[in-house]
């Protein structure tokens, strides 16, 4: 038995929770409320803010072999990121976070501050 993908995705921005990739052999389709309790992605989401792509076996194969992707949740169709093409990961990652809106130690730097100051009103409640 063959068994294409299924891919759920964030309804509102149409990242992809879960691609449970194609299965061949001595496999069972599993139902939507299966694969809920079976990925961590899945199971801490509300199931009405998330959409699923059924795919057959082997559709799509070269681009998935190739390409990230994400989903157009006001169409439901893929959108394949050739940004990237002909690049290894390694090389993807580097140009992808290396021009970012906001960069990871801006982020941390913000997190920090507001820890900072959340502990700093803490000790201040804490001492009158």
């Amino acid at each position: 038995m063959q068994i294409g993908r299924k891919i759920y995705y964030d309804k509102a921005i149409g990242n992809v929770l879960v691609d449970t990739g194609e299965r061949s052999g001595n496999v069972v389709e599993t139902t939507i409320e299966q694969d809920f309790a079976a990925y961590f992605a899945l199971a801490e989401r509300v199931p009405e803010t998330v959409g699923m792509l059924q795919l057959q076996y082997g559709e799509h194969a070269d681009n998935f072999a190739r390409y990230l992707y994400r989903i157009d949740p006001a169409t439901e169709t893929i959108i394949w990121d050739m940004h990237g093409a002909g690049m290894d990961l390694d090389q993807f990652k580097v140009e992808k976070f290396s021009s970012p809106k906001t960069s990871l130690r801006q982020l941390l730097t913000r997190s920090v501050n507001f820890v900072s100051s959340w502990r700093n009103r803490q000790s201040r409640k804490n001492s009158k």
